[in-house]
């Protein structure tokens, strides 16, 4: 039975059309074959006697992935039922229709049929594509790697429903830690394409698995940048430099299974690094502006209570952010928001929300302010919680 998933179908492999399918296989994979020169192993190099075999076998089940009335992939899925894990090997968009999301969509339209538990599957190593989309599914690497030759090496991934998610608290630490230690990085002559990719990586280093706010794990600006308020369905990192002295604002993401972490902070670049206690910071505008975030923290937690309603927070610190002479930049106009289990599924320190602070287990506070004409933005975010009626930072 076809099953629809989105853009796609899932289409199952006719014996008459195996031909069709390992013609696509070789066209597929025949660039990665050319760069990583892998003739033991890449499916480019197998005959089709090869898949004719795997067509056979009664646990594999091969799928045309359809969209645009065309075959644009397919899929094999290797289903033993017999406790084992099941398998994904391998999985292809053809060249021409790749970078449409048509992957991720397959993989969702098998988990559909099979289920999403008990999974396995490997990848190349080098091939960082793969890797964030494997693990924004919820695979997580075994730890295994094997070394194919000089060029290239297979990492192993496995998905599990039934393993225990992160602890909120441990998810927050995940981006606390690795805007600790990204403030060890940086450096003048850095690129914030690199900035990203490192907090990525470090972030699944301690154990996130995928990033909650539109796959993106951090989201980095510099210099005149730090005043942009965009959502993250258009945001792209900028190809800026860091300079000897600039300013970053930096906006983590990390997730865990359903469990988010949010955390911001504004780091200051002096000398070439970054500045490690905000007393060194000599540009006084920038030092006001950091100085400013911590002053607005501190009012929140003097003057929130559990009765308090979003919208009456909203008013209160956005009447205190213009009083102490900066502005509001967040593109809503709000000040946070709940800590939740889906995106869609958060509410706001915005105006017209009357439902109460304590309504929610946790909530962000992260003002995003300028001052009025000025070149440059500052932000500083932490999840805040009740406990007892005491407001305590998670």
């Amino acid at each position: 039975m076809d099953k629809l998933s989105k853009n796609i179908v899932l289409k199952p492999v006719e014996r008459t059309e195996i031909e069709t399918l390992w013609k696509m296989q070789v066209a597929a994979f025949s660039g990665l074959l050319e760069k990583y020169r892998d003739y033991d192993t890449s499916p480019a190099a197998e005959g089709i006697g090869k898949v004719s075999e795997r067509y056979e076998q009664p646990w594999t089940t091969y799928f045309f992935i359809v969209a645009e009335d065309k075959k644009v992939g397919a899929v094999r899925v290797v289903d033993k039922k017999d406790g084992s894990r099941k398998r994904i090997s391998p999985l292809w968009i053809m060249p021409e229709y790749r970078n449409k999301g048509y992957a991720q969509q397959a993989m969702l339209a098998v988990e559909e049929i099979y289920g999403s538990d008990h999974w396995c599957l490997d990848t190349i190593l080098q091939e960082e594509g793969n890797l964030h989309l494997y693990e924004k599914l919820g695979y997580r690497r075994t730890g295994t790697v094997d070394r194919i030759n000089d060029r290239m090496d297979i990492v192993y991934f496995e998905k599990d429903l039934g393993g225990e998610s992160m602890e909120y608290s441990e998810v927050q630490r995940i981006a606390r830690n690795t805007i600790k230690y990204i403030k060890g990085e940086i450096h003048s002559g850095m690129a914030l394409t690199e900035v990203r990719r490192l907090c990525e990586e470090k972030m699944y280093e301690l154990g996130a698995d995928s990033f909650w706010y539109y796959d993106i794990g951090a989201f980095v600006f510099s210099g005149d940048e730090t005043t942009v308020s965009v959502s993250g369905r258009e945001y792209i990192t900028s190809d800026r430099i860091i300079a000897a002295d600039d300013i970053l604002t930096i906006d983590m993401s990390p997730q865990s299974g359903d469990t988010w972490g949010d955390y911001a902070r504004t780091i200051i670049i002096q000398n070439g690094k970054a500045v490690q206690s905000d007393d060194e910071i000599m540009n006084p505008e920038w030092r006001a502006g950091v100085e400013m975030e911590k002053k607005l923290h501190k009012r929140m937690r003097s003057i929130v209570n559990p009765e308090m309603t979003f919208e009456e927070l909203y008013v209160q610190m956005n009447e205190f952010i213009l009083e102490e002479g900066f502005i509001n930049l967040d593109f809503l106009g709000n000040l946070g928001h709940s800590i939740v289990r889906r995106r869609e599924d958060r509410v706001y320190i915005e105006k017209g929300n009357h439902a109460k602070l304590s309504d929610v287990d946790y909530f962000t506070f992260e003002p995003h302010i300028s001052v009025r004409g000025s070149r440059y933005g500052y932000k500083r975010e932490n999840i805040y919680f009740f406990d007892q009626g005491i407001l305590k930072e998670l």
